[in-house]
């Protein structure tokens, strides 16, 4: 029988010891998809982690930027349609973030299919226009977060209150 030192500082037998379940990476589409139901804060905090631009942008997520993305929506958009605003850069827990010259074919189609994947559990009724506001609204936002940093104007994006912000919207959205 093999022993190990218990929390207690005392030798006890391998099969006394509580069997403690190890925080796994989310890997997979249906891994994010279970952490966005299950807990969405570790999401939402692995959004607030991921610089965009390489880092090279000084205060800016990818948090912040969905946030932003979904306040440049039109008021009248769809539920659908905000609730992909939130979502549509997750694949990046999975990829993280690279910029546009550096994404290849195959990061590309695996972001799309983790994005399918998302979009068929939290945004079934979303319908190809929304898809296009949301993307019309994401690079407006992208070039206007580069805009502001070449001009020195660049506000800090990590304020901890957006995350909270993210999470209120998702849950909201979530049951609406």
């Amino acid at each position: 029988m093999k022993t190990t030192i218990g929390p207690d500082g005392q030798y006890e037998p391998r099969e006394r010891q509580q069997a403690t379940p190890k925080r796994q990476l989310i890997r997979t589409a249906e891994e994010l998809v279970k952490a966005l139901e299950v807990e969405p804060m570790r999401v939402t905090f692995a959004l607030w982690r991921i610089n965009r631009f390489g880092g090279q942008v000084d205060g800016c997520n990818v948090l912040r930027h969905s946030l932003r993305v979904y306040d440049c929506l039109p008021v009248a958009a769809s539920n659908a349609a905000k609730m992909w605003a939130l979502l549509h850069d997750c694949h990046e827990v999975i990829t993280g973030d690279l910029v546009r010259p550096y994404k290849s074919v195959r990061l590309t189609v695996a972001q799309d299919e983790i994005d399918a994947v998302l979009q068929a559990r939290f945004c079934p009724l979303i319908t190809s226009d929304d898809i296009e506001m949301v993307r019309a609204a994401d690079v407006a936002v992208g070039d206007g977060e580069l805009r502001a940093w070449e001009h020195k104007t660049t506000p800090t994006f990590y304020a901890t209150e957006s995350i909270e912000e993210w999470r209120g919207l998702f849950r909201r959205l979530q049951t609406s």
